[in-house]
């Protein structure tokens, strides 16, 4: 086993030791503060489920009350709604495990308030109460591998044994790794080079398995059929997990905003935007996320960068609009060497883009060149949807990308792996 294999394994087994850790010692922690003895009520059941408490497993039948410190725990088939103290809803799903470390709400004070969760494994709905609305940098969702914190939020999670995905339905939430930045011990949204936030306009899929360096997110429809994480389920329908359009609106409020910017969307139709600092090379100018999003919609996106579209309406592209053709206007690269993580120069010198909607394909071809001296080309041939989004995996290489409205404008992101040599990394803008 190499050096990098030994520290890779080191690195997940810590990260799963610190999860388990929160999941199994959660005694000190939640005993520091004063909770109150029942913080919630079960409103609706299917199928079997129990609440375990001081070892002891009782019905989790409608009308049973939730302490603090119990594992609310559904079978296959079973399902579960909880309202909180303070107007909180959590719905559990199938096969899940979640602990309620620590409940705090002080209906006088509400900034003073404490949430904290663990999802064991299983999926869970959470909708912020009166708690994580006023306090969330109180607030907090662990699971095993990941830390979630929120900004006045609708989710879903959902935790396998390797995996932890999550999706927003409203507001936004932020998605970190736990390491020794993001302790789960700790309370609120973890910050860091790793960490994610994701809004329910970015219509995204969050990830993280526990032998990635950083959480990956990707289009929602791209994951339809595929994923075992849904954003509603048919049992939350009812009217125990719905809330009023006001309350949603004013949920979706409280997601940091940026001011507006001077020039409007809809003439820079398509943008970059940037999750972590990795340093990029060229003459894009890739904006901060918060900043990309304003009146634009997220299409696709990896761990580094994500294209941000403004769309008047949705945009849906028939088997009719045609072959179009695009050359390269602007395109910003790196290169990482083997057995390195700095991130050195590199340039895009030419490529080509074409897709074809009629045959639902698209083809590329890009020239790759890094500041060492490094070659390298990539030729991506894949399958494209009726709205405009494009994808290529191989196993030296990937392409995400995204037309603009009209089929006149392209962003196209690739990475591509040269033997024993390093991988690029980039983006593109493209035109006619």
């Amino acid at each position: 086993m190499n050096l990098k294999s030994k520290l890779s394994g080191a690195f997940a087994a810590l990260v799963l030791l610190t999860g388990l850790q929160s999941i199994l010692a959660v005694g000190p922690f939640a005993h520091a503060f004063a909770q109150q003895d029942e913080v919630g009520e079960v409103t609706f059941q299917i199928g079997q489920a129990s609440i375990e408490r001081a070892g002891k497993g009782v019905p989790a039948t409608r009308g049973a009350k939730v302490q603090v410190g119990d594992v609310l725990k559904t079978a296959e088939g079973g399902h579960l709604h909880i309202r909180f103290v303070d107007g909180a809803l959590v719905s559990l799903r199938p096969a899940s495990h979640l602990q309620v470390q620590a409940y705090q709400f002080n209906a006088e004070r509400p900034a003073d308030s404490t949430v904290k969760f663990t999802l064991v494994v299983g999926s869970v709905r959470a909708i912020s109460g009166k708690a994580a609305e006023s306090a969330k940098e109180r607030f907090r969702l662990n699971t095993p591998f990941v830390a979630i914190g929120v900004r006045g939020t609708d989710f879903v999670t959902r935790v396998d044994a390797n995996r932890v995905a999550a999706v927003v339905n409203q507001g936004a939430i932020v998605f970190a790794p736990l390491d020794a930045i993001c302790r789960a011990d700790a309370l609120g949204p973890c910050a860091g080079d790793r960490a994610r936030l994701i809004t329910a306009d970015m219509r995204a899929l969050v990830e993280f398995a526990n032998n990635q360096l950083a959480p990956i997110v990707r289009p929602l429809d791209a994951a339809a059929g595929k994923e075992l994480i849904v954003p509603v389920s048919p049992e939350e329908t009812s009217n125990t997990l719905k809330r009023s359009r006001n309350e949603l609106d004013a949920q979706s409020k409280s997601v940091d905003k940026i001011e507006a910017q001077v020039v409007p969307a809809a003439s820079v139709p398509l943008v970059w935007g940037r999750w972590t600092n990795m340093a990029v090379y060229g003459d894009i100018e890739i904006k901060h996320f918060l900043e990309a999003i304003k009146d634009r919609k997220g299409t696709i996106g990896t761990e580094n960068f994500s294209l941000f579209r403004y769309e008047s309406s949705p945009l849906r592209f028939d088997t009719n609009a045609g072959v179009h053709s695009f050359r390269l206007e602007q395109s910003a690269a790196n290169f990482i060497p083997v057995n390195s993580q700095v991130a050195l120069p590199a340039s895009v010198l030419r490529g080509s883009l074409t897709v074809d909607f009629g045959a639902r394909t698209f083809g590329s071809y890009l020239d790759l060149l890094s500041s060492t001296g490094v070659r390298g080309n990539l030729l991506g041939i894949g399958s494209v949807d009726e709205r405009g989004i494009f994808l290529m995996d191989a196993a030296d290489a990937r392409v995400r990308g995204a037309v603009g409205r009209n089929a006149d404008s392209a962003g196209l992101t690739f990475e591509r792996t040269v033997q024993d040599a390093g991988k690029f990394h980039g983006v593109t803008i493209w035109g006619k």
